[in-house]
C-alpha cells in the first residue's frame, strides 16, 4: 500500500514534531496514524463511486446536514437517507437493506468515522462504510469478516483510552492546539482500533 504525504503540510510538521519528542508511546501512535493515511487512486472504481455520491450529497445538503447513500458493487444507488447536522437514524428495515452493500455519508464536522458508524457497519453487514469531510478526504472502514460487537466495544474503548493519553501529551507539549487535537483524536482512535481488530481495514485518503 502506497504511503501518502499528508495533504496539510502543517499537519505533517506536527506529526514530525510529535516524533521528535522521543516518547515511545507517542511515537507508536503517530506511526500507526500515519500508516493509515494513504494515497488515493482516482482511476479506481471505488473512487468513481465515491466521487459521484460525494457530489450528490454535497449538492443536496451543502454539507450542513448529514446524508447517507447506500450503493452496490456496480455503483447503483440502493437508497438514501437525510439526517441532521450530527447523525442519521436508520430503521431496522433500512439496516437490513445494507447487507453486502457500501455506505457513504458526509461528516460536516470534518472528522473521521465514529463509533456509531462502526456499529452501523456491523449491524448492517456492510462491505464498507465511508465518511467524507467535504474537502476531498475520505475515511473508509472495509469489513472483511463478521465481527463480534462485544469485542468491538472493548477494543474501541481501549483505543479511545490510548488515543486520549497521546492527545493530552501532545497538547500539553504544545505540538497540537486544542482544535487540531480534536480533529486528530478520532483518527488516532480508528487507527489504533483497526490494529486491534482482525478482519477490518481503515484508511484516510486525500484525493
Amino acid at each position: 500500500m502506497e504511503k501518502y504525504t499528508l495533504a496539510d503540510t502543517g499537519r505533517e510538521k506536527r506529526y514530525n514534531k510529535a516524533l521528535s519528542l522521543d516518547d515511545a508511546h507517542v511515537d507508536s501512535v503517530i506511526k500507526i496514524a500515519k500508516k493509515h493515511i494513504v494515497k488515493g487512486n482516482k482511476s479506481s472504481k471505488s473512487f468513481k463511486n465515491y466521487d459521484k455520491f460525494h457530489s450528490k450529497i454535497l449538492a443536496d445538503t451543502n454539507n450542513y446536514k448529514e446524508k447517507a447513500i447506500v450503493f452496490d458493487d456496480f455503483g447503483v444507488l440502493i437508497f438514501e437517507k437525510l439526517g441532521n447536522n450530527k447523525a442519521i437514524r436508520f430503521t431496522d428495515g433500512e439496516v437490513t437493506r445494507m447487507n453486502g452493500k457500501a455506505l457513504i455519508h458526509n461528516h460536516p464536522s470534518g472528522q473521521t468515522l465514529s463509533f456509531e458508524d462502526v456499529l452501523l457497519a456491523i449491524r448492517g453487514e456492510l462491505k464498507e462504510i465511508v465518511a467524507f469531510s467535504g474537502k476531498g478526504t475520505y475515511f473508509k472502514l472495509i469489513i472483511k469478516d463478521k465481527l463480534d460487537i462485544n469485542d468491538i466495544r472493548i477494543q474501541y474503548a481501549q483505543a479511545k483510552k490510548e488515543a486520549a493519553s497521546v492527545i493530552n501529551t501532545l497538547v500539553s507539549k504544545g505540538v497540537f492546539t486544542k482544535e487540531q487535537a480534536d480533529l486528530e483524536y478520532k483518527h488516532f482512535i480508528m487507527s489504533l482500533f483497526s490494529q486491534k481488530i482482525k478482519g477490518v481495514r481503515y484508511e484516510q485518503t486525500q484525493y
